[in-house]
């Protein structure tokens, strides 16, 4: 039989692996196992002075392998992810914030892009977060869209225009859809639909085919381009919309 003495020296010496590159026995637990099972001949230490060395000299490779790493693991993990993200967040939340006030002040243009990009990827939580930052910042807000309107008159013009039609729709019950009046000057090409001529933006109007207190409604198919002086003319109908002033 075999004593108790040799098989603790056995196993001892089973554990022990002499590693091929540093040439130094270390235990087996210093290194790793390959596909099938087996200790590799390198150990631990000496494999990742590989890996640093070779991600110094391959940086860019390096890089894309860990991008792509990443988003495999993302998608297989989106749970997970989240969940570190927003731990990660919480910790740094001052510090990531000067970051990426720091980053826009540096890169301007590119910061300006990234931002356009997300909002056209996702209109609603864009519109979401907007809507939230007013209500916390309403006097801000205020005084933003008041300079606006008097630094760009004409803009400010339409939107007024297209809030009072919807608004007045409403309360008529007449019916509306959401649409912007910039669609309606493109698809009249800034022609008034009275007189035929030109309109300038000074003398910008949206007339009602159907006046919205005779039952018609803010759609697009209702709403034309029209002179202020040829839409007060006509009235609440009582030029037809098809006649021409002359």
């Amino acid at each position: 039989m075999r004593s108790n003495t040799g098989s603790v020296l056995i196993s001892a010496l089973m554990r022990t692996i002499i590693c091929g590159k540093c040439e130094v026995a270390q235990d087996s637990s210093e290194f790793y196992k390959n596909g099938k099972g087996y200790w590799t001949r390198e150990c631990k230490t000496c494999k990742a002075k590989r890996q640093v060395k070779w991600r110094a000299e391959n940086r860019e490779h390096a890089r894309e392998a860990q991008r792509i790493h990443q988003r495999k693991y993302a998608a297989a993990n989106p749970e997970k992810c989240a969940a570190s993200q927003r731990k990660h967040y919480n910790a740094n939340a001052a510090k990531l914030r000067q970051a990426r006030r720091d980053y826009y002040w540096a890169n301007p243009e590119a910061a300006r892009e990234a931002v356009k990009k997300a909002y056209w990827a996702n209109p609603e939580l864009r519109r979401e977060y907007s809507r939230q930052w007013r209500l916390k910042n309403l006097k801000r807000a205020n005084r933003k869209r008041i300079q606006w309107g008097i630094d760009n008159p004409d803009k400010e013009k339409i939107l007024k225009q297209q809030y009072y039609g919807r608004r007045k729709a409403w309360k008529f019950g007449n019916g509306f859809e959401k649409f912007s009046l910039k669609e309606i000057l493109k698809r009249d090409g800034y022609k008034c639909h009275i007189c035929g001529r030109r309109v300038a933006k000074k003398n910008l109007s949206f007339d009602h085919l159907i006046p919205l207190s005779r039952g018609g409604s803010h759609t697009k198919a209702n709403v034309a381009v029209a002179h202020l002086i040829c839409n007060v003319k006509r009235g609440a109908g009582r030029i037809s919309a098809q006649l021409r002033l002359v």
